[in-house]
């Protein structure tokens, strides 16, 4: 099988809130720096709801875990964690 160029993963959510909540992701209980190649992205928005993905390009083994989002604003907050896995561990031959 051909290696697939361009691959890209997407963590979808759904936020709510006004004023509109800032939002923190986390990877493995610690603060997910985001980069170009793994960073947050709002596909669509009204005044009190936002849609988007935490967007991974061409994830590896390396990011298997846990990812967390919390949104909070000045009257609360939230949190949601999912598992992912994208790839198995490479074999020692």
């Amino acid at each position: 099988e051909s290696p697939t160029s361009d691959h890209h993963w997407c963590i979808p959510f759904t936020v709510k809130g006004n004023p509109k909540p800032a939002l923190q992701w986390f990877y493995n209980g610690a603060i997910l720096n985001e980069s170009k190649y793994i960073c947050t992205k709002i596909h669509v928005t009204n005044h009190t709801e936002y849609h988007g993905c935490l967007q991974l390009d061409n994830p590896t083994h390396m990011n298997n875990g846990d990812y967390k989002l919390v949104a909070k604003n000045e009257y609360g907050k939230d949190e949601k964690q999912i598992s992912a896995h994208f790839m198995g561990w490479p074999v020692d031959d």
